[in-house]
């Protein structure tokens, strides 16, 4: 399928909220970044300044239904903001990415804002390139051997789940639309099966599962949950330390 790009106006805006702003956040882990101390799902939660965020839960349904109540809200940009999966190499946990672009599986191209983009990216200790885009799918990509797969057919450096719904419902209203995305795994690293099989959609343990998944677990997967501990505070930190630069912390 040929690509179709379809293009919202640039907006000339202030960086730390004189438009107000609206996060969609996928999970709790990551909301944690932005919010110390209660998480409330599936509700606004105030970052000062008429800015919020609304933890969602994973999936496009959910980013959607999130984006149009923040804009009900009042918010006048919106934010894809969290985790994400490394496609290419220089996607690696501690990086903060802004895409120039995001892209579905069905060949539908969003930019992001460039102005917007532009004014965040100073704040990033080395600049984005133009060629890091971003891939939303409707499933977690857990094999290196997809992740090749999808790299090779997409010209992208990271894949998620919910950025391109959040992207359409702002160009739908010809408002301005930014990701920021920390890297979780690499290129070639594996998500352990246990991780897609024991989580709710907003990433809590499903104690009904966990008998279930803790039996399928193998001895590799001790050390991949491990690494992808690891990962997960160094993006956290990454990602906390961005939204302090910015002024979108409660």
């Amino acid at each position: 399928m040929t690509p179709t790009e379809m293009r919202p106006e640039p907006h000339a805006l202030d960086k730390n909220g004189s438009e107000p702003t609206g996060l969609v956040v996928a999970l709790i882990r990551e909301a944690r970044s932005l919010i110390r101390g209660h998480i409330a799902l599936d509700q606004p939660v105030s970052l000062g300044q008429h800015n919020y965020c609304w933890v969602s839960g994973m999936g496009a349904a959910r980013a959607e239904r999130a984006a149009r109540a923040l804009l009900d809200l009042g918010c006048q940009r919106l934010a894809s903001w969290g985790c994400a999966g490394g496609l290419s190499r220089e996607a690696r946990a501690g990086r903060i990415f802004l895409p120039s672009r995001v892209l579905d599986e069905e060949g539908r191209i969003l930019p992001v804002d460039p102005i917007w983009r532009l004014q965040l990216a100073h704040e990033l200790s080395s600049p984005p390139q133009d060629c890091e885009d971003l891939l939303t799918v409707d499933h977690v990509v857990a094999d290196p051997a997809e992740k090749t797969l999808l790299r090779e057919h997409y010209p992208v450096a990271l894949v998620d789940l919910e950025a391109f719904a959040v992207a359409r419902v702002a160009s739908e209203r010809g408002l301005p639309f930014i990701a920021i995305k920390a890297p979780l795994d690499s290129h070639d690293q594996g998500l352990p099966s246990v991780f897609t099989r024991i989580l709710d959609p907003w990433g809590r343990i499903a104690l009904s599962r966990l008998p279930f998944g803790l039996a399928q677990m193998r001895i590799r997967d001790f050390s991949g949950l491990r690494l992808l501990w690891q990962n997960d505070r160094l993006a956290r930190q990454a990602l906390r330390r961005f939204a302090q630069a910015l002024g979108w912390t409660a």
